[in-house]
């Protein structure tokens, strides 16, 4: 089993954290047609995004998550610090996506 305090835990939270990051973008992409909820969202029959932005978002989010220290336990100590690291680095990465775009 990993330890938290292991280089092969980070590693592999970073794994599987960018293949989350990227499977969330696939299902949103593949969701976003299906969506004309409110009146205000244009209807769209096909929707598709550049080869290229499967690769330059999730890795964004993860320079993003490396950046801001969240894999490093020697910071963290509690689940409230982890959890305001996380929210600041994903509302930093949201917004560099949508700079991005």
């Amino acid at each position: 089993m990993f330890r938290r305090a292991s280089v092969n835990f980070a590693v592999f939270s970073t794994f599987v954290d960018g293949l989350l990051i990227y499977n969330a973008l696939m299902l949103s992409v593949y969701l976003r047609p299906f969506l004309p909820i409110s009146p205000l969202i244009v209807q769209v029959s096909d929707y598709n995004i550049p080869f290229i932005l499967y690769l330059l978002i999730p890795g964004l989010w993860l320079l993003t998550l490396i950046f801001s220290s969240l894999y490093d336990p020697n910071r963290i100590y509690k689940v409230v610090d982890e959890l305001q690291q996380l929210l600041v680095a994903s509302i930093l990465s949201t917004l560099l996506t949508a700079g991005l775009l």
